[in-house]
């Protein structure tokens, strides 16, 4: 047992090296997840503003702002917080403003960070979103 641990440890390892890039983040995880139903404008809109593929990620606004769940802003929680977050995003996105989209991008990241407790193994990078801009 101890060596099929250890041989399947180093090909965890070996996949979570691989996973250098957003592009390689979002490729492992269509991978690893049932998208039979479709993916989610939300997780969508995130992903392609972060990409810089900002026309994209307006057509995946139009779809978001109609949504059921953002016509509602709960008063307290987690959605709250999640509702507040995803709203954020309009208006720098409608007016391609990178700078402002990035720095969202980069907060939500250190607050996810922090969350996890792994401030120590964190080097903050820029998203291609800055780079293409």
């Amino acid at each position: 047992m101890p060596k099929e641990f250890i041989t399947k440890t180093e090909r965890v390892i070996k996949l979570l090296r691989s996973v250098d890039t957003l592009h390689a983040c979002r490729s492992l995880t269509e991978a690893a997840i049932d998208y039979t139903w479709g993916k989610d404008c939300f997780e969508n809109l995130v992903y392609d503003i972060a990409m810089g593929n900002l026309n994209l990620a307006r057509c995946w606004w139009q779809e978001v702002k109609a949504s059921p769940e953002l016509q509602h802003l709960p008063q307290e929680g987690p959605w709250r917080t999640w509702n507040l977050r995803i709203r954020s995003l309009g208006k720098p996105l409608m007016d391609d403003n990178r700078a402002a989209l990035a720095a969202i991008l980069h907060r939500w990241e250190r607050e996810n960070v922090a969350c996890a407790k792994v401030e120590a193994m964190w080097a903050p990078t820029p998203f291609p979103l800055e780079e293409a801009g």
